[in-house]
């Protein structure tokens, strides 16, 4: 019986992983954090900002990733969408529902992986007050509640800006 006890159990071996895990599962391993470095380099601390620490750990450096990755492709293909209408492309109301499908599933995926990230770097960083924010170089910030605005964006569904 010797080296069975860092086998897994027939069960656990057995064990299929849901879809969702899976996928993130793949998505965490191929992040590209040069990517969303790139991203956070224009994202200066700010003057109601505290820095409260550096994020290190990997596994949340590539959720954000995912999530930047995921957000980056919903925005450029609907923007390539957008653009064949705009050169004149017939319109298939078909098409566009299924795009508008497709890629509100994407967003929602982003969604998701966003939500799973923010908590957990709020449990990695409890020193922050209860707004935090990510910076360039990986800075994790504190932002003074009263002095944070809202940013006057309206969330509104792909489905409206396409008119669907």
């Amino acid at each position: 019986m010797a080296g069975r006890e860092n086998q897994p159990s027939t069960r656990e071996s057995e064990m299929k992983q849901p879809k969702f895990v899976s996928w993130l599962g793949s998505m965490l391993e191929n992040a590209d954090l040069a990517l969303a470095e790139t991203d956070l380099s224009g994202s200066l601390v700010k003057a109601n900002e505290t820095v409260v620490g550096v994020l290190e750990d990997e596994a949340l450096r590539r959720l954000y990733a995912v999530q930047h990755g995921i957000r980056t492709t919903v925005l450029q293909r609907f923007d390539a969408h957008g653009a064949e209408h705009d050169r004149g492309a017939p319109h298939d109301e078909s098409v566009c529902r299924a795009a508008v499908s497709e890629l509100s599933a994407m967003a929602k995926d982003a969604d998701l992986v966003k939500d799973i990230f923010w908590r957990d770097l709020r449990e990695a960083f409890p020193a922050a007050e209860t707004s935090i924010g990510i910076r360039a170089g990986w800075q994790v910030v504190s932002i003074k509640e009263q002095e944070r605005r809202s940013s006057g964006i309206s969330i509104i569904s792909i489905g409206d800006l396409l008119g669907l």
